[in-house]
């Protein structure tokens, strides 16, 4: 908030003065005026809140992919155990000499297979989930809306109507989900480009 004032009265004081300034003269004019009103114990707590929380949030994400690879990694074990009963058909159509990879690149493949799937299970939970959430919340406030705006007599905890409304909403966003991949259509992806970079880069964190 002192910040904005502080920022407000300066662009006053140059318009008052009517001088014409470069974008880096603006910006320095800005950042100076920021520091200079800024409280620094403040802001490092706030730095600090914001690192913790972004901690929580990297090691709560880094569970879910651990316990996602852990299933894949179970579920390819026991569907290695029947595929290995065709390795010696899979050797008699190999060259001797590579005949030894078989077994690994069997497993591997088992592994590669059962984890792609587990990944694929945890995205339609997290898209049902998603999707049940978010249509909920918009029915229990469109209902709230209409009664304020007096269309209804009674709110959302009152009648089943939001409960209606979101179920229908939830099962529409899963299927459009589903019908595009769990991928942002064309106008969407462009508009939520910054998103899906911070997702990229929260996917990155997770995995490295």
């Amino acid at each position: 908030m002192k910040v904005a004032e502080a920022s407000k009265e300066e662009e006053k004081e140059d318009k008052d003065g009517k001088e014409a300034q470069a974008p880096h003269q603006i910006i320095q004019k800005k950042l100076a005026v920021a520091l200079a009103v800024m409280e620094p114990d403040k802001v490092s707590g706030s730095i600090s809140s914001i690192y913790i929380g972004w901690i929580g949030v990297i090691g709560v994400l880094r569970l879910q992919f651990a316990r996602t690879i852990t299933l894949g990694e179970v579920i390819g074990a026991k569907v290695y155990k029947p595929v290995s009963k065709a390795e010696p058909l899979i050797e008699s159509m190999v060259a001797e000499e590579y005949q030894k990879w078989v077994p690994t690149i069997t497993r591997w493949m088992c592994k590669f297979i059962a984890i792609s799937l587990a990944w694929w299970i945890q995205r339609v939970i997290s898209a049902v989930h998603s999707a049940i959430r978010g249509g909920t919340i918009f029915a229990e406030y469109l209902v709230d809306f209409l009664h304020e705006k007096g269309y209804l007599q009674v709110e959302h905890k009152e009648t089943y109507i939001d409960e209606a409304i979101g179920w229908s909403i939830a099962v529409l966003g899963f299927l459009t989900q589903l019908a595009l991949g769990f991928q942002l259509p064309f106008l969407l992806n462009l508009i939520l480009l910054p998103v899906q970079i911070l997702e990229g880069f929260i996917v990155w964190s997770v995995g490295a």
